[in-house]
């Protein structure tokens, strides 16, 4: 089954998803491409080795008395490329290196010929400026000695004595290589996060929920791009994103797409005959909390009776989004684990019909205050008193009381953020929502960008094979 969804997945590749993961990553290949440049760039300086030239000027003409220039101009390069041979020679390697008391021959030597001239330049370069000077010294003591048995009538005249060089002919070209590195750094970054949007298993697309996930797809929520602000308060020093669709800078978009996704969700409860829903996700920042305010506030615009509480006991939000001061929250774990009269728990919104529970203090130890029966009757009270009750968890990945909450529902909703969890840890959650009270009744794609609208009315159960529960990859710091 997992080889099926691989082939899947190979078969149909989407180019958005994969242009979205780029840009997702925009600033981690910024930085690739400038660490690779800065990386090349280091080991450039690190294999450099100077190298240092000493030249000389000859005069080439024949030994004549008629000095025919325009002779002396026809034969001067293959003068030089005679010269060159000579000069590369055994019998001068070896004669240069017993003079200069080296094994070997310790620079590099060749001649050229001036364009349109019967000049040629003897060139030897070398590691060091003596080295060099020295080499091409002994060069030009002892090519007579070769040169008469091979260029009789040939006379080479110095034009240009040769110097100690003072600095190295090569160069570290520091900008040609940073700009080679960095555009090589950036292309690698585009092709590894590319490489790696495709190959994992996640929910891409609204078509991989019925492909992938084994729960009814609601309803899928855009990204919005207009009213998505960070928004302080002045009692808390967290910032939230003013997504609740009473904002009237929301897209407009944004706010059908979660109207349409909050009344299919309705539907799915009338149909189990439920009320109590817990809203909940897999990992962190996957806006699970958002759609559980936007879905209480859809439904109490309809005129249903509906409250919010908020049992993320690690993370609450929902005091912000609805700006309710600190001093009015309660701190809801202790009065789970005092048994305090819960009666001035609920208090009325600033939107008719929605009624909220806020809690103000985060809390890590409420598995036991949970399963006291304070909890408990609090959901069945506030059963008999709404028309729905909407339950903001925490992430499913990182915590366990999120189970025992679910035990206390009547149904489960799983958000799940466009390309964020893998499918596999998903269906995980899932399996073990559907072993409690309060089963899935399906799951909306939250955070959607580039896809086409139109598809999110296309229900559909998807196949899934035995997955482990492997819930440790989503962060464990969630809340601290």
């Amino acid at each position: 089954m997992a080889g099926e969804y691989e082939n899947k997945s190979l078969e149909k590749i989407d180019i958005i998803p994969f242009l979205m993961a780029i840009l997702r990553h925009w600033w981690a290949i910024l930085l690739l491409g400038l660490a690779v440049a800065l990386l090349g760039d280091s080991i450039a300086h690190f294999r450099y080795k100077p190298v240092y030239q000493s030249q000389s000027v000859f005069v080439v003409s024949y030994k004549s008395r008629s000095n025919d220039i325009s002779r002396s101009l026809s034969h001067a390069q293959s003068t030089a490329k005679v010269f060159s041979s000579i000069i590369e020679s055994d019998a001068m390697k070896r004669k240069v290196s017993e003079e200069l008391g080296v094994e070997t021959f310790p620079a590099a030597a060749s001649a050229s010929v001036l364009e349109s001239t019967n000049l040629m330049t003897l060139t030897v370069r070398a590691s060091e400026p003596m080295t060099a000077y020295k080499t091409i010294r002994c060069i030009m003591d002892n090519y007579n000695k070769v040169t008469d048995y091979v260029m009789e009538s040939v006379l080479l005249e110095v034009l240009q004595e040769p110097s100690i060089p003072k600095g190295p002919v090569s160069t570290v070209n520091d900008r040609h290589i940073l700009v080679r590195y960095f555009i090589l750094g950036i292309a690698v970054g585009v092709l590894l996060f590319g490489l790696m949007n495709v190959l994992n298993d996640t929910v891409k697309k609204e078509s991989d929920i019925s492909d992938k996930i084994a729960a009814r797809h609601l309803g899928t929520i855009y990204r919005d791009k207009q009213g998505k602000k960070r928004v302080k308060r002045k009692d808390s020093k967290r910032t939230v994103s003013s997504l609740l669709i009473t904002n009237p800078l929301l897209s407009f978009r944004f706010t059908e797409s979660t109207r349409m996704t909050a009344t299919r969700v309705q539907s799915q409860l009338d149909r189990a005959e439920a009320k109590v829903l817990m809203v909940t996700s897999v990992g962190e920042h996957e806006g699970k909390s958002t759609v559980a305010a936007n879905i209480a506030v859809t439904l109490a615009q309809a005129g249903k009776k509906v409250l919010l509480i908020d049992c993320d006991f690690r993370k609450p939000t929902q005091y912000l989004y609805f700006e309710v001061p600190k001093e009015e929250a309660v701190n809801l774990p202790e009065i789970l684990r005092k048994h305090r009269d819960f009666t001035n728990l609920i208090h009325a919104s600033k939107i008719e019909n929605l009624y909220l529970i806020v809690n103000k203090a985060a809390s890590f130890n409420v598995d036991e205050y949970l399963n006291n029966g304070v909890y408990e009757y609090i959901l069945n009270f506030s059963r008999q008193q709404m028309d729905y009750v909407i339950v903001d968890t925490s992430p499913m990945a990182l915590v366990s009381e999120t189970v025992d909450i679910a035990q206390l529902c009547d149904a489960s909703l799983l958000v799940i953020r466009q390309d964020t969890v893998l499918a596999r840890d998903i269906n995980d959650s899932i399996d073990v929502l559907n072993a409690t009270n309060g089963k899935v009744i399906g799951c909306v794609l939250n955070d959607a960008s580039g896809l086409r609208a139109g598809s999110t009315d296309k229900y559909g159960y998807g196949g899934y094979g035995g997955y482990g529960y492997g819930y440790g990859n989503y962060g464990g710091h969630y809340g601290k």
